[in-house]
């Protein structure tokens, strides 16, 4: 018999833990340390059993987690609607210089990518006019699940993401900046979370497809 590792333990990867004096936090540390950090912890959860992990984060745990966030105030989240476009081009610009762009999400998949930002930008938009907690997670979800399917790796979601939380803050206001930051800290903390539940999902859904 083995014991369930507690959420905080699995979960909680913000923070790395060495054994001796306080955690590191990753979001103090450059963006490509943390990227490689997180695509690292990514990996590692990936070799988890499902079924352990599924008891450990399950999607309400996700979905009550998620109502902590507060709604941004309605000038920040006119603001994100003004600049939505720009944000989502200039994201586009710096994922397609990538040099390993093709490793996150296949040779062929660049307008899928595409495509994909400006829909994470539109879909902010109307999410900050009317936050509801349960959207954000299923679609998160959904995300996760098309995405994969079409041949996009798990490293790709912490590299887009830091690439999000970089561009945000050097195209907001301090105070946008401030108020829209957490859902996208929720995000990075989540991943791999959102990337256990989407493999269950994408397992479900082989098993109950009839062979052709």
């Amino acid at each position: 018999m083995f014991s369930v590792p507690s959420v905080s333990k699995i979960l909680k990867i913000s923070q790395l833990d060495f054994g001796e004096g306080s955690p590191i936090d990753l979001m103090r540390l450059p963006c490509k340390i943390r990227t490689q950090a997180l695509e690292f912890s990514l990996r590692a959860y990936h070799s988890l059993s499902l079924t352990i992990l599924a008891m450990v984060m399950t999607k309400e745990d996700l979905i009550i987690s998620a109502g902590k966030l507060c709604t941004p105030k309605t000038g920040v989240a006119s603001e994100y609607t003004t600049k939505h476009e720009a944000l989502s081009a200039k994201i586009n610009q710096i994922m397609l210089n990538r040099d390993d762009l093709d490793s996150l999400i296949g040779s062929s998949n660049k307008e899928m990518m595409q495509d994909n930002h400006r829909n994470h930008a539109r879909f902010f938009v109307s999410l900050f006019a009317a936050y509801d907690p349960e959207v954000l997670v299923e679609t998160v979800l959904w995300v996760f699940r098309a995405y994969r399917s079409h041949g996009f790796q798990l490293s790709y979601w912490p590299a887009q993401l830091d690439t999000w939380v970089e561009v945000l803050k050097s195209h907001l206001s301090p105070e946008a900046y401030d108020e829209i930051y957490p859902f996208y800290h929720w995000m990075i903390t989540n991943q791999p979370a959102f990337s256990l539940l989407s493999d269950k999902s994408l397992s479900e859904s082989e098993t109950t497809t009839p062979a052709h």
